[in-house]
């Protein structure tokens, strides 16, 4: 499904107002699922290929990441690949499911990677093919987790969903750090198809909020690469 998402960033005692925003808007927004924990490793290519693209503003690119819902460290028994797509103003995502795999301090991409392979031998399905040959001449780059909630319109139009405890470590292929950065700001992203472009103005302009270009890929680069964490 091809659908727009458009980002908000406040300052995180910001997040009693946010709240009370979202709860008192006309469109009825009610919270669909409990609040939970989203772990992500993102990859990038070793001259961070994908960063670039994002800072530069290239219209057409895709972010490759691996999540989970839960405790960020031990045996991931459910992990799934997402590739995130852009489009100029629009995009998409693609899940494909993964092999379970131990994450700790000592953490071997490589011994992970083989797994992924060797599960994805000989599938049938060009499409997954394509997209377990492209992340595996990536690299783990950064591990971020942060507490999410949900919510959605009355109508089923508009999806909105709050980020918070944001929190990002510097993975490579042979380990991940024990230091960890906070980013110290709320996301919110308000997400609806294409077909109800029309309509969403109709909500953004319940908020008072500022649009804001924000990529929590290229904030933990920012933040952990760019000072040096080891």
């Amino acid at each position: 499904m091809v659908r727009y998402e458009l980002k908000y960033a406040f300052p995180e005692e910001r997040l009693g107002a946010v709240l009370q925003a979202v709860r008192d808007h006309p469109a009825a927004f009610g919270e669909i699922f409990h609040k939970r924990q989203i772990n992500n490793i993102y990859f990038d290519t070793s001259d961070l290929r994908n960063y670039w693209a994002n800072i530069n503003g290239v219209g057409n690119r895709e972010k490759y990441r691996i999540r989970w819902y839960g405790e960020t460290f031990g045996f991931i028994a459910s992990p799934t690949l997402e590739i995130k797509r852009k489009f100029g103003l629009v995009g998409d995502k693609k899940a494909k499911k993964m092999p379970a795999f131990e994450l700790g301090h000592d953490f071997s991409w490589f011994k992970v990677a083989q797994v992924i392979e060797a599960a994805y031998a000989g599938t049938d399905n060009p499409e997954s093919a394509i997209f377990i040959n492209n992340l595996l001449v990536q690299y783990p780059t950064i591990i971020n987790h942060y507490q999410r909630q949900y919510f959605m319109t009355r109508d089923k139009k508009f999806r909105l969903t709050i980020d918070t405890d944001i929190n990002y470590q510097k993975i490579t292929p042979n380990y991940v750090s024990a230091d960890s950065l906070p980013e110290r700001r709320i996301i919110v992203e308000i997400k609806f198809d294409q077909s109800h472009a029309l309509e969403a103005g109709i909500v953004t302009n319940g908020f008072d909020w500022r649009l804001s270009r924000n990529s929590k890929y290229v904030n933990g680069v920012n933040l952990l690469l760019h000072q040096g964490i080891d």
